[in-house]
């Protein structure tokens, strides 16, 4: 977070606004305030559900902060998050070993056909 305008930021508030059962963890989730031309690492976790489906999701940052006790409108950020199936390696080793096992059988077949 950064502060480019010309006064003091008092009491800056961050939130995530995430899909429905996803869980987001803001840290810190308060700045006391951020004086002119400075910056701030906030860190913004946000966790889906176990049992998510596979595609892309959307979810806004917001900002609150007040100035002189006035609010100051903030401009939100849109995060898309892309959520992709895992690769089985186990059922994608079967596969591999199936293949060499037919294809050696393929082989085996060919040269005691030929003997014939």
């Amino acid at each position: 977070m950064y502060n480019d305008g010309t006064r003091r930021l008092d009491n800056i508030k961050v939130q995530a606004e995430s899909p429905l059962n996803w869980n987001s963890l803001t840290v810190p989730d308060l700045v006391p305030s951020l004086l002119p031309g400075k910056e701030e690492i906030v860190a913004v976790t946000i966790t889906p559900p176990p049992d998510v489906s596979v595609g892309d999701y959307e979810t806004t940052i917001k900002t609150e902060a007040f100035a002189s006790n006035r609010k100051v409108d903030s401009e939100d950020k849109k995060i898309r998050i892309h959520i992709s199936s895992s690769a089985n390696i186990l059922g994608t080793g079967a596969l591999i070993l199936l293949l060499v096992g037919i294809l050696v059988g393929v082989v085996v077949f060919g040269v005691k056909l030929s003997r014939r």
